[in-house]
Parts: C-alpha cells; structure tokens; sequence
C-alpha cells in the first residue's frame, strides 16, 4: 500500500462489531500479502484519558449523567490514541481496524443529549476513517447477548431504553455524514454470516478497492 488504510467497526454495545474485528483483519492478512501489518486496536484506549473511561464506564449507573465530562474525555483520548498508534500507523502504510472512533461519540453523546454540532466541532483535526462499518443489530437482541455475558452487571451504557435511542441515532448517521462512506451492516445470524456480510462490504466499497 502506497498509504495506510482505516476502517472503523461501530454499533451498539453487543452488536458483534469487536469479533468482526478480527475475523476482518485475519481473512485480509491471509487473502493478500499486502497486509503484512495489520493493527487492532480499540477505544477507548488504555492511555491517560482511556483509563479514566473506563472506571467511570464501570462505576456510574445513570446513562445520561456526565454527557460533557464523557464527550471532553473520549475527544482527549481520540486525540491521544491519534497521536500515539493510529497516525504513525497510517503514515508507515499500515492498515488499521479500529473498535470504535469518532462515530460513537457522534451517536452516544448525542443520546445523552449534547448537540450533534458541538461533537463535530470538538473533533475538528482528528483524522477519520476511510470506511465505517456499522453493525447493525435490534437493542432487545443486543441486551439479551450483554445480559448473558455480564455477570458482574452491565456498564453505563448497557441499558435497553438508552441502546434502543442509540441504535436510532446511529441509522441516521450515514445520512448526517453521507461523505464519511458508513456501510450499515446486518448482525443478525451467525458470527461467520455477518463475517460474509463484512467482506462483501469491504469488496464493494469503492474507497477500498485501493487496497484489495
């Protein structure tokens, strides 16, 4: 690759979108030997900003509290994860997946209630994706699967009224963003049939076709 490429999984919580992850980055790395480096990498981050996430992910119960401490700590660790992995990553012609990026922001803190405009102006200068897959799935289906897995109790956002306005407001991103490229994906069925769906999206994409 003449330059690196990034392509950013988003959804709900539960949606599958963090298997699709890798089951992605090991069918490129065995279809082409192009992808000699792949990085996988996640937010938030385990950074200076990520961490802080992370305890009040496990330690607030209230979806909605603390919408501007949230959108000001996830732009801070974007900025920082920019800076640190993906940027260089993209400059040495690496390709990278990423579990989540600006997108979420767009979609979480507008449910907690900050306006679109402000998310998108404190994003100004960070870098965007060549391609969003968001993997679609029902918040009942989604909760279901979080339920299961949880048994220490879910995390701030894992609360089926709060996923449901969720899932709305990220089926509308690809139409707020029309030039951001945002490929919706089904994730119902199988982990290997959404794989399918992943691959064929990526095949079809037109800003993909560079590097496949």
């Amino acid at each position: 690759m003449a330059k690196g490429f990034f392509i950013a999984f988003e959804g709900i919580d539960g949606s599958g979108k963090t298997e699709q992850v890798f089951r992605l980055a090991q069918w490129l790395f065995s279809t082409s030997k192009k992808f000699t480096s792949i990085v996988c990498t996640r937010e938030p981050t385990w950074g200076t900003y990520g961490r802080r996430l992370r305890r009040f992910l496990h330690s607030e119960k209230d979806p909605y509290a603390g919408a501007e401490r949230f959108l000001k700590l996830y732009v801070a660790d974007r900025k920082e994860h920019c800076a640190k992995e993906i940027v260089p990553a993209l400059k040495a012609g690496k390709l990278v997946l990423c579990d989540r990026f600006m997108h979420s922001s767009y979609a979480f803190q507008q449910t907690q209630g900050i306006a679109l405009k402000r998310i998108v102006q404190m994003h100004a200068g960070v870098a965007r994706p060549d391609l969003v897959l968001l993997i679609d799935l029902p918040a009942k289906e989604a909760f279901g699967r979080l339920s299961k897995r949880n048994v220490k109790g879910n995390e701030k956002f894992e609360r089926l009224e709060f996923m449901a306005r969720l899932r709305s407001l990220y089926l509308r991103l690809p139409k707020q963003f029309p030039k951001d490229r945002i490929v919706v994906i089904n994730g119902r069925g199988s982990r290997e049939q959404v794989a399918v769906r992943v691959k064929a999206a990526v095949i079809k994409s037109g800003v993909a076709a560079g590097v496949l």
